[in-house]
């Protein structure tokens, strides 16, 4: 009997439908093109668990940073950040990892304490010299624990709650949480900034700074990167926190 090729393509896609249908009772997964894949049942591992958390260092070197020559090494596990010579200028080394809501951890060492240095997060370089340009969780006398926009908008959240928290010349934990537009930090287990900033980034990369000035020495270890954290930090949950805000 002749067939017209209309007639041999319904034949052909019939018996095709038929097969996936039998691998589909067998939990088979057949794709016949122009058709969605027979067998619709939800199969295991279909949904991908995202790594949220994530070791910004891998304790051997600097690589996904990258900083000047001359100002920034890798020692004893930590980032160092150091000069014999006055600074002319800010220096930072960026982490090649972009961040939008997250939680950081990190231990910060300032020699002597009277020098100055600093957190980016959520910031961006803004010339060849890799200046930056948004937040900064600030290091150093007189600074420690405040919130500062750096290249931008100075001054946002000058409070003294580091005051006499910060062991001086010694290893302090500082800690950064960012949701959306709120933004907490905490040294040493204490909360110091807690604020609600609507023009602020909500995205960008995560930098250390070595200030200019006086020769100096700053280190940063352990650094610790959560993605889409939940809200709770030094030891007080998500309603503690909120209460905190205050609106910039």
């Amino acid at each position: 009997m002749y067939l017209t090729n209309k007639t041999r393509i319904r034949a052909i896609t019939a018996v095709l439908l038929f097969s996936c249908q039998l691998y589909s009772q067998q939990g088979l997964e057949v794709d016949v093109p122009g058709h969605p894949i027979a067998n619709t049942q939800a199969r295991p591992n279909q949904t991908q668990t995202r790594l949220t958390q994530i070791a910004l260092l891998n304790g051997k070197d600097l690589t996904g940073w990258k900083g000047a020559a001359g100002y920034w090494s890798f020692k004893n596990g930590s980032i160092v950040g150091h000069a014999d010579e006055n600074v002319p200028r800010n220096e930072f080394i960026w982490s090649n990892v972009i961040v939008k809501d997250f939680y950081l951890s990190v231990d910060v060492k300032l020699t002597p304490d009277s020098r100055n240095a600093g957190i980016q997060f959520r910031s961006k370089p803004v010339n060849q010299n890799g200046q930056a340009l948004g937040y900064q969780a600030d290091i150093g006398k007189g600074v420690w624990g405040k919130l500062y926009h750096e290249h931008g908008r100075g001054k946002l959240d000058w409070n003294d709650r580091a005051a006499t928290i910060v062991k001086r010349g010694e290893w302090n934990r500082y800690e950064i949480l960012a949701s959306g537009h709120r933004i907490w930090t905490a040294i040493n287990g204490t909360v110091c900034v807690a604020v609600e900033d609507a023009q602020g980034e909500l995205q960008g990369r995560i930098a250390f700074q070595i200030h200019s000035g006086e020769p100096q020495t700053v280190r940063y270890r352990k650094p610790i990167l959560t993605h889409d954290p939940k809200i709770k930090l030094a030891g007080q949950n998500e309603k503690q926190l909120i209460a905190m805000l205050t609106k910039l």
